[in-house]
């Protein structure tokens, strides 16, 4: 089950790089387009970059922050005047809340996606629910990694390394 839930969360970790690492380069790319274009001596403008720049910018704020969000900085000077059970009891319920935490966030984001579906975008014409699916891709990744946590801490003898 340990070596599941590892290969779970490495396979997740490596998918969301490599996604992140695709969405920059998308970024940088328009970026650059849209800084070449303005000092070529032909006018011509591309009014879609800037929105394809902006989207981008937002896939790779939730989406990394996800991938980040599982490794934070926590601190735990009253955590650590626990006994080794209370603080694995501590530990579990505190990833049980995290999954509600974001199981909330998901359906709020999955319903926001819902409603925005029909409305575009002025440049591009992608549909504005593509806004709001990076959120629902950090839920879900957020709700994945703390449940692998809830877990991993509930099968471990004391508090799991991580937590």
């Amino acid at each position: 089950m340990k070596e599941k839930l590892k290969n779970l969360r490495s396979n997740m970790e490596n998918l969301i790089k490599a996604f992140v690492v695709l969405l920059l380069s998308l970024m940088l790319g328009t970026i650059l387009l849209q800084v070449i274009m303005r000092y070529l001596p032909v006018d011509l403008n591309f009014s879609w970059t800037e929105e394809i720049a902006r989207f981008a910018n937002i896939w790779i704020t939730f989406v990394g922050g996800a991938y980040l969000l599982g490794d934070h900085i926590s601190v735990d000077a009253l955590v650590r005047r626990l006994s080794p059970k209370a603080q694995k009891y501590l530990s579990i319920i505190a990833n049980l809340i995290a999954c509600c935490f974001f199981g909330i966030v998901l359906w709020g984001a999955t319903l926001m996606s819902i409603l925005e579906a029909g409305k575009v975008t002025p440049a591009v014409g992608i549909s504005m629910a593509f806004f709001y699916l990076p959120l629902v891709i950090c839920s879900i990744v957020l709700l994945v990694y703390h449940g692998i946590q809830a877990v991993k801490v509930k099968e471990s003898k004391g508090v799991a390394k991580e937590c």
